[in-house]
């Protein structure tokens, strides 16, 4: 949210920019410090995560970019506007290429690892075949409930 709060509004105010440089280097001395000492997972999502935050990272600049067009036609920068306009369908094409290149090839598993997979079938593991053969182990575990947090079983 703040990386697409600066990329909207550095057109406007820049300003903001060094606030939100500072808000990333102090949230990564605190997250360093969580992932090394307190924190605890509660769920692995297997990277399926990545692709909805970098979409959401390239509308936020597809935003930021129709701000700055918005503001340089009320400056009376037409021609400028007019130059940067190619920007908002240049990001719209990468979002479609990452989308067919890399999203949907993630959801399945590499066809070496699958032939890799049924090397080692038997005709009674064909017959019983899982639905979840193919799916990241990630994806297709079950739900697990709270583990305890550093305590003993005396507490």
């Amino acid at each position: 949210m703040v990386i697409i709060i600066c990329q909207c509004y550095a057109t406007i105010a820049p300003a903001i920019l060094p606030f939100g440089a500072a808000f990333f280097c102090v949230y990564f001395v605190i997250y360093k410090y969580m992932c090394l000492y307190t924190f605890a997972s509660k769920y692995e999502s297997g990277g399926t995560l990545f692709a909805v935050a970098s979409n959401r990272l390239l509308v936020g600049l597809i935003f930021g970019q129709i701000t700055l067009i918005g503001y340089l036609g009320l400056r009376e920068g037409y021609a400028q506007a007019t130059a940067t306009t190619p920007l908002l369908f240049i990001v719209y094409n990468n979002i479609n290429y990452f989308h067919k290149e890399y999203q949907l090839p993630s959801m399945y598993l590499t066809m070496e690892r699958a032939q890799e997979i049924d090397k080692f079938q038997t005709a009674e593991a064909i017959r019983d075949f899982d639905a979840d053969a193919y799916r990241q182990p990630v994806l297709s575990d079950d739900v697990e409930g709270p583990q305890q947090y550093r305590r003993e079983l005396t507490d």
